[in-house]
């Protein structure tokens, strides 16, 4: 048997023994699930655990141990259901360990997240993936110390998604991709009272957070800081020809409609904010040492670029970082 069906309202996971998935120690609502060796993928499932119906996971320790391997798309996924999980934790205890699915994936239903972490973990996928009809919402995740070969966080199609009081930190993404990717998301996506820091990947462009063909996206009381990116220290003869232009953001919004309020970006040498296309507004917010680290040109800042048609309706944003108060602002049309 390579997979559980978890069915019923108000299942409670159980004792069991699952192929090479090892679960030990549950109680009603407190376990410790110890992930070891290989689970091959059955022709019927694209994941270990399914989960239907009406269904909770409370204080839960997931572990992946030295030897783990599976070809299943996914560890926990969400179909035709309601799921909670709650005050729980989802962790490598190798280094060395990559992981081959997404943890929790929704294709369909609702899933509920709260004041849980993930940590410690390399993937070859997105650590979270939501998509199609489907209902989530995540509040006081913590998403540390991951290494991502993709999106660790990926939204899309008709999934509707509030994500409130995230604290996400020490990210890596390997290749393509970036923290938290939205595309193509038609039902509305909230990001509030959150903070990003010290994450870094491959690309240029949207390193935090990058939102492509999205209808409705509302940034609110959220920081976005920089300061693990690479330096870049320019020669003025050299690079004073990017003084203007820049290539990379540490969000990145196309052809998107988003609020973004109360919000800080900052600490970015490669760009703060950059808009193609649809329509963004910035209310209330605040662009702080976004430094180009252009030599020659000390009060230089690469805070917003907008290009591709794009439409940026500014309301109350500060950018006093500058040689002056309130001197450099620097949004470029």
């Amino acid at each position: 048997m390579n997979a559980i069906l978890i069915d019923g309202e108000g299942a409670v996971i159980k004792e069991c023994v699952i192929g090479d998935l090892v679960v030990n120690s549950f109680k009603k609502t407190q376990a410790i699930v110890r992930l070891k060796f290989k689970i091959e993928k059955s022709f019927e499932k694209d994941c270990v655990m399914e989960f239907v119906n009406e269904c909770s996971v409370e204080r839960c320790s997931f572990q992946f141990e030295d030897g783990f391997e599976s070809t299943h798309n996914c560890l926990m996924k969400v179909k035709n259901g309601s799921m909670e999980i709650q005050k729980c934790e989802f962790f490598s205890s190798s280094d060395e360990l990559k992981l081959n699915s997404s943890i929790v994936s929704v294709e369909s239903g609702e899933l509920k997240i709260f004041d849980s972490t993930f940590r410690d973990i390399h993937s070859t996928r997105s650590v979270l993936s939501f998509l199609e009809e489907s209902n989530e919402t995540i509040d006081e995740a913590r998403i540390l110390n991951i290494k991502s070969e993709g999106d660790v966080v990926n939204v899309g199609g008709k999934a509707k998604m509030v994500m409130k009081e995230m604290k996400v930190e020490n990210v890596t993404v390997l290749l393509e991709g970036c923290v938290i990717e939205m595309e193509d998301a038609e039902q509305g996506v909230s990001v509030l009272n959150s903070s990003f820091g010290k994450c870094v990947n491959s690309e240029d462009h949207g390193r935090m957070m990058q939102i492509n063909w999205c209808k409705d996206v509302r940034i609110e009381i959220c920081v976005f800081d920089g300061e693990k990116e690479m330096e870049r220290i320019y020669k003025e003869n050299e690079r004073r020809e990017e003084l203007c232009e820049w290539s990379g953001s540490l969000i990145d919004i196309e052809n998107s409609n988003v609020e973004m309020k109360e919000t800080t970006v900052m600490k970015s040498k490669n760009g703060g904010l950059w808009v193609s296309g649809g329509s963004v507004k910035i209310e209330n917010s605040k662009f702080e040492d976004n430094d180009s680290s252009i030599e020659g040109y000390p009060s230089a800042r690469r805070n917003v670029i907008c290009t591709g048609n794009g439409e940026l309706n500014v309301v109350c944003v500060k950018g006093g970082d500058g040689l002056k108060d309130y001197s450099s602002l620097w949004i470029l049309d």
